[in-house]
């Protein structure tokens, strides 16, 4: 299953020509807008699936599209994203490096945060549709849910998305009961799920956008985890 939430044409076009608007972003003779909006697209994409494969408990997964996303930097840009850019790709590079799917799982919140930083110096937010909060019957859908909406917050960036699913956290106690039709819980799982569920209570307060880098990073290892620990039950 797949959780990428790629932005529409025509969306990803404005934003690239508000973006470029300006003569310290302007972009070089050899661009063309709809050249920029393919690239930030397909950066875009990347980070949205390294987020996806680190959820999964995919750590090689997620390495290899970090591979990707810093190769993908390769040509021309706006001189306004450079830093943004060089901050990405050094992300991109650690997470190459990291053998330690916790440590992967922060480096994409930074990751998300650059990405965001760089949306709000351009005076952009980049949203992206989810939908509403699944029913209170479906736990794990809803805190799924609540992550995107949190990544979102942090990507986009967005306060209302950070709130919507910091708020359904708040609401949706994370328990060993709540998981044990899923794994196996053992004494280190509940130690990780009361973690969990202490970020989870933290996230509504949490308002510095370098904090909830921090916070969903947290929550992020968490899950990862959790579900690499399932893949290893399963093998």
């Amino acid at each position: 299953m797949t959780f990428s939430r790629p932005l529409t044409p025509l969306l990803l076009l404005s934003a690239v020509a508000a973006a470029c608007g300006g003569q310290q972003n302007k972009p070089t003779p050899t661009e063309s807008p709809e050249a920029i909006t393919a690239g930030m697209h397909r950066h875009f994409d990347d980070v949205n699936q390294i987020q996806t494969s680190l959820i999964s408990g995919d750590l090689p997964g997620a390495r290899r599209l970090a591979g990707q996303l810093r190769a993908g930097f390769s040509g021309p840009m706006p001189a306004g994203w450079k830093p943004f850019v060089e901050r990405t790709i050094a992300s991109a590079e650690m997470m190459e490096a990291s053998d330690n799917i916790e440590m992967a799982a922060h480096i994409a919140g930074t990751m998300a945060g650059t990405c965001g930083a760089c949306h709000e110096e351009q005076g952009l937010e980049v949203l992206q549709e989810d939908g509403t909060s699944p029913s209170e019957d479906d736990f794990m859908r809803r805190h799924r849910w609540a992550s995107e909406q949190l990544w979102n917050g942090i990507i986009g960036p967005s306060d209302s998305a950070w709130q919507a699913g910091a708020a359904v956290l708040r609401d949706s106690k994370f328990t060993a009961a709540e998981v044990e039709d899923y794994i196996v819980t053992t004494p280190e799982i509940e130690e990780l799920i009361a973690k969990m569920q202490a970020s989870s209570e933290e996230a509504q307060s949490t308002v510095k956008p370098e904090e909830r880098q921090r916070l969903y990073g947290n929550l992020l290892a968490g899950c990862a985890l959790c579900h690499s620990k399932m893949l290893q039950e399963h093998d």
